[in-house]
């Protein structure tokens, strides 16, 4: 029989000889984890979803793990070109394109992977309980629903209240600003103006810089078309 582009696996033994599956930290703490926790057994006939959203959610981790990695590849390997062209002509500039897709790629896929996430929640707590199927509202439509679950008799409230803290957490050091950005260059604006120049080393080589011009939407301000210029590796 063959399978749809893109359709996760079913939960079987065989699934681990697949590529996506070779990453250890990623299926230790996704796939393992979820076993160990005998989700199939507990959820009962819930636990089909549950673990299509899991391959899911892995799929998309690996994506984004994939586009940062060959972001730091790219990023090499146009350091070193630059580098190069800088002894011959210092005045040399050339935007770093590659760069610029890799970058959007990857935020594009860490929200996807936020998205896939919350989904797991839904087949856990029950149908009705966390409305929202997205990480929308910057996480709020997920702490929401959590709240309404520790409402109920039998809620494991520790449980609850360790992940909204974990959102919020979360929200406030990195979540917001990589989701904004992400939400600016899919609506708003692209990626613009990558690029390196030289710098004189102490020992009298040069250096290479990477600058790049980041669009933001500050969380809050209704700004959504602001440049915010960042040293990327020095």
């Amino acid at each position: 029989m063959t399978r749809e582009p893109d359709k996760p696996p079913p939960a079987t033994a065989e699934i681990t000889l697949g590529k996506l599956w070779t990453d250890e930290e990623l299926c230790g703490r996704i796939y393992v984890q979820a076993s160990h926790l005998f989700a199939a057994e507990i959820l009962g006939d819930v636990k089909e979803a549950f673990f299509e959203h899991v391959f899911s959610a892995m799929h998309k981790i690996a994506a984004t793990k994939y586009h940062l990695d060959n972001y730091a590849r790219l990023e090499q390997k146009h350091a070193d070109a630059a580098r190069r062209l800088f002894k011959k002509n210092p005045t040399y500039r050339e935007e770093a394109f590659e760069l610029i897709f890799e970058l959007e790629a990857f935020l594009l896929q860490i929200k996807s992977s936020l998205d896939m996430l919350v989904k797991l929640v839904g087949p856990v707590l029950g149908p009705g309980t966390v409305r929202t199927h997205t990480y929308s509202d910057e996480g709020d439509s997920l702490v929401k629903g959590l709240e309404q679950y520790k409402k109920r008799n039998n809620a494991n409230l520790e449980a609850a209240d360790n992940l909204i803290r974990l959102v919020k957490a979360d929200k406030d050091d990195w979540i917001a600003r990589v989701v904004a950005m992400r939400d600016t260059i899919a609506t708003t604006r692209a990626f613009d103006d990558t690029s390196f120049e030289p710098v004189q080393l102490a020992d009298g080589r040069i250096g290479v810089r990477a600058l790049a011009s980041w669009p933001l939407t500050h969380v809050g301000s209704g700004n959504s078309d602001e440049l915010i210029p960042e040293i990327l590796t020095t």
